[in-house]
């Protein structure tokens, strides 16, 4: 077993959109896919994730050379949920689907993107293993020989045009109560990982159309506890950030592949038993065609 006195190494990506440009099969053409095109096509998006599949080698490769002891990846792996994307994205991370020790990965808004992506539960079909394997969630997975307990929600769902947020729901609620009232919780580091955020970088909370539905319920459910939670990781906010002033601490990686803003990636070094944390942002060098070191902040998980 691995001494209390190392860190715990733990990459934490998101939103790394592997897109494709927008088929022309009828058959993909749901409401919420046309909206989806015109994104593509006026909104942005083919210029921000322009051969985002190399970005997405480059940061697995990137990850690997770090060492690390687990890494997370919090949603939204795809842009518009498509069966090639699911594909191709697939295919990047290789034998890495096969490491559920190793890997974590959970939904996003954008790998729920239309009804039929939901009802063929793509995302299940190509890394449903690296989630939670029968699909229940919240899903306990324990990580770095027990030292840290990974809490994983899945928010994300299909919505309308013009809508993006996310929703927990009571039964998710009611089972993550249950969870954090356990006695195996009681010592442990507690991250809780979904792919919406509590807050925005301002620390106000997101728009009702974008953010999470329920954040409000489910805030009073992780605070009901305090102390219990150690740290929240998420996406969905392209644009990384950390909330340190709040409980618990918030850390919001942003998009890894995006070319809008600095996007990157965060090499978490935890230490659980002191509750000390390490974040180092490494972000996409366009210049060098890496990922880089960038901004490093220590943070005190023990409030």
């Amino acid at each position: 077993m691995a001494s209390t006195e190392e860190p715990v190494r733990i990459a934490h990506f998101s939103d790394i959109h592997y897109t494709l440009p927008p088929s022309l099969n009828w058959q993909d053409w749901e409401s919420k896919y046309t909206a989806g095109c015109a994104n593509y096509y006026l909104g942005g998006r083919r210029r921000h994730f322009a051969d985002a599949g190399a970005r997405i080698q480059s940061l697995l490769t990137d990850v690997d050379l770090q060492s690390v002891d687990h890494a997370i990846c919090s949603g939204d792996i795809t842009q518009m949920a498509r069966t090639s994307e699911f594909e191709g994205v697939a295919q990047l991370f290789g034998d890495r689907r096969l490491r559920p020790d190793r890997f974590t990965v959970i939904p996003g808004n954008h790998d729920r993107y239309t009804p039929r992506s939901v009802t063929e539960d793509r995302f299940a079909r190509w890394f449903g293993a690296l989630a939670s394997p029968l699909g229940i969630y919240p899903y306990l997975k324990w990580i770095a020989n027990k030292r840290i307990a990974l809490i994983l929600l899945d928010v994300s769902r299909a919505t309308g045009i013009g809508d993006s947020s996310g929703l927990c729901g009571a039964h998710q609620l009611r089972v993550l109560a249950t969870i954090l009232g356990s006695q195996e919780l009681a010592s442990a580091c507690t991250i809780l990982v979904l792919h919406y955020g509590f807050f925005r970088a301002n620390g106000e909370p997101d728009r009702p159309r974008h953010g999470l539905r329920d954040y409000r319920e489910l805030l009073s459910v992780v605070r009901a506890r305090r102390g219990l939670v150690n740290l929240v990781l998420h996406g969905h906010l392209h644009q990384e950030f950390v909330l340190d002033s709040h409980n618990p601490v918030i850390v919001c990686a942003g998009s890894a592949t995006d070319l809008s803003v600095r996007g990157g990636w965060n090499l978490l070094r935890l230490w659980p038993e002191r509750g000390r944390l390490v974040v180092e942002h490494r972000e996409w060098s366009v210049s060098s065609a890496s990922y880089v070191p960038g901004a490093v902040r220590l943070l005190d998980l023990r409030r």
